[in-house]
């Protein structure tokens, strides 16, 4: 009889063990996935951020003399921080949380972005300058 209730014992500690390694695989898998997707959606609004920027530069390069727009670039994008520049005609956004970058091809322009400040662009003498307000 007491053979029968240790081999129970062993018997419950064997399946309720790997009941939990299976609820352990699961979490696991779910806060990866929760993750990738955090990370998906971060990519996603950084890459809209600079295609704002980049159709305002456009736009600066397609108009006339005069131009000038005002805009703010934000040290966060939804708690995600963020370093914008313009190195060699290319519009930089930098996720300084995982070092991400997302680069964007721009016409000639003269500037840089303050990030946390009022930037604007205008066009004077057909050259394209960001600057502060």
């Amino acid at each position: 009889m007491n053979k029968k209730k240790s081999q129970f014992a062993t018997e419950y500690i064997m399946l309720f063990s790997f009941a939990f390694l299976i609820f352990l695989i699961l979490i696991s898998i779910i806060i990866i996935y929760l993750d990738n997707n955090q990370i998906n959606n971060n990519t996603e609004k950084l890459n809209a951020f600079g295609e704002s920027i980049k159709k305002n530069i456009v736009l600066a390069h397609e108009s006339g003399d005069g131009f000038n727009i005002q805009f703010h670039v934000p040290n966060k994008i939804d708690d995600t921080n963020v370093n914008v520049t313009i190195d060699s005609n290319m519009l930089v956004i930098i996720n300084t949380d995982t070092n991400q970058s997302i680069m964007k091809n721009l016409p000639t322009v003269t500037g840089n972005f303050e990030v946390g400040k009022c930037n604007k662009i205008f066009k004077n003498n057909n050259i394209i300058t960001i600057d502060v307000c």
